[in-house]
């Protein structure tokens, strides 16, 4: 107990000064903001992100689905999704409840007329992709939780450094003025160190 209070700054020592008291308090009290906000902001992110993930899973399995299509085209050379660039695409057509459809997909390697493939759609039958799984939910509650941990931890990171670095600056000042009155008593006229035989 004797060494955690020393370590803490809670002894007597007569060399600690208020400034190193205060120093402590402050930093367990950033500490204690981490330990009672950090978990907190934590789950409540964490949490959120696994219901929005777990809820556009359920949406895009409901609305999305796989068919079987069949090319029905050679490619050619067409807007890409962004729109700003090309590449080479195929049109391909399927059956749902008894209607024709068809669209546009990127041309893929071995891709023929005749030639079946295996795509997602929507329910307006266009060409869409495949459903969220639950990896990627979790995933992205994990980054989301490291994300919240860190937007805690590192604005206390950075507070406690500047609170650090001005006691710091205050300490140094309070040991030069008590160098400016303890130098006469170890030196004989203010000029000479004292025999320390």
């Amino acid at each position: 107990m004797g060494r955690c209070a020393r370590y803490l700054g809670l002894d007597r020592n007569p060399m600690r000064r208020r400034v190193d008291r205060a120093q402590w308090a402050m930093m367990a009290a950033l500490l204690m903001i981490f330990l009672v906000a950090g978990p907190w902001l934590t789950a409540f992110t964490a949490g959120h992100a696994y219901t929005a993930g777990r809820q556009t899973e359920h949406t895009q399995r409901t609305q999305r689905h796989l068919v079987t299509a069949t090319v029905t085209s050679p490619g050619w050379l067409g807007a890409d999704e962004s729109g700003r660039g090309v590449e080479r695409v195929i049109n391909v057509g399927w059956t749902e409840h008894g209607l024709p459809r068809s669209t546009q997909v990127p041309e893929l390697p071995g891709d023929r007329v005749g030639v079946q493939r295996k795509i997602w759609v929507d329910s307006a039958g266009h060409l869409t992709g495949r459903p969220r799984d639950h990896a990627q939910t979790i995933t992205d509650t994990t980054l989301a939780a490291i994300f919240a941990l860190s937007g805690i931890a590192l604005p206390l990171i950075g507070l406690r450094a500047l609170i650090r670095h001005r006691l710091d600056r205050r300490r140094y000042a309070l040991w030069d003025a008590d160098w400016v009155r303890t130098a006469p008593l170890w030196t004989r006229g203010g000029k000479n160190p004292p025999n320390m035989r």
